[in-house]
């Protein structure tokens, strides 16, 4: 019954959060022609690259591969929850974050179903058009395999995401102002993740780090698996280590996040 309870609060606040976000539809607009003119700029640039080289393959990337990668990419990023760091900004500044104190769902949870509302928003509106120029441009084959993996890869991703943000959306506790260590943050994560150049295509020594890293799940890995890059035994265990690294990003966060809920008395308004 408690479940029960929870879910249909998630539910609402989802709701909420969806409606508020399609009441701003030339956002939507926006957001859906940047989201369309990233990839295609990416191609555009890298079909440029391979014709004056007059390469077949870079680093294991042929061209169409490349174009499914950065069409990846793009969807890729609708599952990073980087908007949270930014919100939890605004809730501390302005005070806001008190009244969540006396709402029926608690702070984290309100922010996760802002975040999923955000994702509903983008698939329905940038995503459409995102999947249709992929359809007529990308003649790569996808197995079912695959886009389960996918799929699998960006849940991974977003649960990753929403802890590294959410702990520095916390650092709002004790700075006044964090967009300057956000935007360095953010640059980071996608120049370590792959999203601005594959992984494959940096030096051994500095692609073996990466992939290491946690980042590599928000871009890469996701975007090579698509591109049908990855070695099929090489995407279990891949699955299992991103696994690892979202229990240990989530249970860092409840941990930073009991710690910063001290400091609410000495912030706001």
């Amino acid at each position: 019954m408690k479940n029960l309870t929870l879910n249909t609060k998630l539910l609402s606040y989802f709701q909420i959060f969806l409606k508020q976000s399609f009441a701003f539809r030339m956002e939507a607009i926006a957001n859906a022609a940047f989201n369309v003119a990233f990839p295609i700029t990416m191609i555009i640039v890298w079909t440029a690259v391979y014709r004056t080289t007059g390469t077949a393959a870079i680093n294991g990337f042929t061209l169409p591969q490349l174009y499914v990668y950065f069409f990846a990419l793009t969807l890729s990023d609708a599952f990073i929850m980087y908007g949270i760091a930014w919100s939890m900004e605004y809730d501390v500044n302005s005070g806001s974050i008190y009244t969540y104190l006396t709402k029926p769902l608690s702070y984290m949870a309100s922010v996760l179903a802002g975040q999923a509302a955000g994702l509903a928003f983008y698939l329905a509106t940038a995503g459409i058009c995102v999947l249709v120029i992929f359809v007529a441009l990308v003649h790569v084959p996808i197995t079912a395999a695959t886009a389960a993996a996918f799929v699998a890869e960006l849940a991974i991703a977003s649960a990753i995401s929403f802890g590294i943000m959410f702990m520095l959306g916390c650092i709002a506790f004790y700075v006044p102002a964090i967009e300057g260590i956000i935007d360095v943050s953010q640059f980071i994560m996608m120049f370590l993740g792959g999203g601005l150049v594959p992984i494959a295509m940096f030096p051994k020594w500095a692609s073996a780090v990466m992939y290491i890293l946690p980042f590599q799940y928000f871009y890469n890995l996701p975007a090579t698996t698509l591109a049908g890059l990855q070695p099929a035994g090489q995407l279990l265990p891949a699955l299992l280590f991103g696994a690892a690294w979202a229990l240990l990003s989530v249970m860092a966060c409840i941990a930073v996040w009991n710690r910063a809920k001290l400091r609410m008395d000495t912030v706001g308004v």
